[in-house]
């Protein structure tokens, strides 16, 4: 190539011998920089969700990506949310509302889009099943921004009291606040609208706090719902010795499908139509556990998880229970 003919070249005119030199338009350097954005950014997001410091899910919920659960028509509807690898279950009846978990830190954004979907300024009862940071751990942010009635947790003694800094500004934050504050252990029982909410455990006190869950049986005209937090078998064979009819509809299975809970005999008991899973998208657990989800199987139970299925909206009208899924966007009905 001569020195006139790389003038030519570098100028960008093409000469008689072809020599053109390649420019970027704006449009395609601007193409070219959006494509190297998205490809570290999601280089990082997977680098993330394979080494567990976050889901998938969770970091979408952090960017605002995901819409909220639908509300259903319905004078009863239980709203099981996609709060990735943690829990947080709404129940609405007769305009009352009932919290059960409230999801880790990095859901709050989800669980606030939720409350303001379902147009929630108001929960009349939060029960927090017991003190990990997955079920607590948006908690403090949802007493500052609602109205919170009745709080409901276990309470603990000084061999299994919990040290972490989640847990002592959630007590610190409750004592600040004009709120009836219940032991799990000293409530029987409570109304919600034409609901029945019935505690039947922790009864007697553990090391294991998986084992101090709050057990809600919840019940609309001939309808019911079992809650379990992470309660392991233990707590399920304390169930079957025990007086209470836990012969239910609807189960949310315990320890977000983990083989520490759901046992043979304890499914065969609750006998449930329906089961919900609550875990997230490659998470270090295995949950949910293949064994679960085949014992389920194995006894003809329909079951759905927030891994797949996205937000899971159960509505009833006290005799047929209806199933919506967020993700597939399905609507089966049951009973």
């Amino acid at each position: 190539m001569t020195k006139n003919e790389k003038a030519i070249y570098k100028s960008g005119r093409k000469n008689e011998n072809g020599y053109p030199r390649f420019r970027f338009t704006k449009k395609q350097k601007k193409f070219v920089v959006y494509t190297i954005f998205i490809v570290i950014f999601g280089i990082i997001v997977y680098a993330l969700d394979f080494s567990g410091i976050a889901s998938i899910s969770e970091i979408k919920n952090v960017f605002g990506a995901i819409d909220g659960v639908k509300p259903v028509d319905s004078d009863f509807a239980v709203y099981y949310l996609d709060v990735g690898q943690s829990d947080c279950t709404i129940v609405v009846c007769d305009d009352e509302v009932l919290m059960i978990d409230c999801g880790t830190y990095n859901q709050l954004n989800t669980i606030r889009q939720s409350i303001h979907t379902l147009n929630i300024d108001k929960i009349d009862y939060m029960v927090v099943t017991h003190q990990h940071d997955d079920h607590i751990g948006s908690a403090i942010d949802l007493l500052e921004d609602l109205t919170v009635e009745n709080f409901i947790m276990p309470k603990l003694t000084q061999s299994n009291n919990v040290t972490s800094k989640t847990y002592n500004v959630l007590v610190n934050t409750l004592d600040g606040k004009n709120i009836n504050k219940i032991p799990a252990q000293d409530c029987k029982s409570f109304m919600l609208g034409e609901t029945l909410v019935e505690i039947l455990s922790p009864t007697v006190q553990s090391n294991n706090l998986n084992n101090m869950s709050v057990v809600l049986k919840v019940t609309y005209g001939n309808t019911e719902f079992l809650f379990q937090g992470d309660a392991e078998s233990k707590i399920e064979n304390d169930l079957l010795r025990s007086d209470y009819d836990i012969d239910v509809d609807v189960l949310k299975t315990g320890h977000h499908g983990s083989k520490t809970s759901s046992s043979d005999k304890y499914i065969e008991a609750t006998s449930p139509e329906i089961a919900i899973i609550s875990s997230g998208y490659a998470n270090n657990y295995g949950h949910p556990n293949a064994m679960v989800l085949e014992r389920l199987e194995k006894e003809g139970i329909s079951t759905f998880t927030t891994l797949l299925d996205g937000d899971i909206a159960v509505a009833s009208d006290g005799e047929t229970i209806t199933v919506y899924t967020q993700n597939s966007r399905k609507v089966l009905q049951y009973k």
